[in-house]
């Protein structure tokens, strides 16, 4: 059974196995302000160095780096990046602990296949604000590729900006608040074919697209979301 969820600004006509929401609430363009609000970042002007808080990763194992070290606070995804060290075997889950800060990572409309990798950031009680924004993203991990753990009603933010992600859920992150902003779409799947080698991978399925326990829908943002055997949200 595949269901699926739209989300938009207007009401649609209601169709089998779809579940069509066209009218929010929005949330203040403040909260908006506050979400897109991480810590500042400056680059070097006049060159390709990045600032020190900056890493431009290229590869899994710049990623990798990037995600484990605590003075970064901004990604730049400037290649297309496999996580090739996980093959087609079992889609066991190969999950990392990361240091809590404030995060951006921007994939520059770039594609990233994560395989079984899961990082996992517990905050505590640190209101961390984390963006994951213009990147295509594929994962065979239930738990997502990046989830949040800590102490429910610490503003702890997840945000998602304009993504599309391929896989099994895109995260399980109970106690922080999620936000959609831009475009998002959704697909939980129990197997897809990965853009690199064209090889079909299976995922740790069934899984419903997002575990959260709150979600915002900002102003004009789209998210479209579909599953296997799962309810969507």
């Amino acid at each position: 059974m595949i269901t699926s969820l739209v989300c938009t600004l207007a009401l649609l006509p209601v169709m089998e196995n779809q579940v069509f929401i066209r009218q929010f609430t929005p949330i203040a363009k403040a909260s908006e302000t506050d979400i897109r609000n991480t810590t500042e970042t400056t680059k070097v002007k006049g060159t390709l160095k990045a600032a020190p808080n900056v890493a431009e990763v290229t590869d899994y194992l710049t990623l990798e780096a990037a995600m484990k070290n605590s003075a970064i606070t901004e990604i730049e995804i400037m290649n297309d990046i496999n996580f090739s060290n996980y093959t087609t075997g079992s889609a066991a889950e190969q999950n990392l602990t990361i240091p809590t800060r404030s995060l951006t990572i921007d994939g520059n409309g770039h594609t990233v296949d994560f395989r079984s990798r899961g990082y996992l950031m517990t905050f505590g009680s640190t209101p961390v604000n984390v963006i994951v924004k213009d990147i295509y993203m594929f994962g065979r991990n239930y738990w997502g590729p990046l989830r949040l753990s800590g102490t429910a009603k610490k503003s702890a933010q997840l945000t998602y900006e304009n993504v599309t992600y391929t896989g099994a859920q895109l995260t399980c992150s109970y106690e922080a608040d999620v936000n959609i902003v831009g475009d998002v779409v959704n697909s939980s799947v129990n197997s897809y074919v990965s853009p690199f080698d064209g090889l079909t991978y299976i995922t740790l399925g069934n899984q419903v697209n997002l575990e959260v326990t709150n979600i915002n829908f900002l102003e004009n943002s789209h998210y479209v979301g579909s599953t296997e055997n799962a309810t969507v949200i």
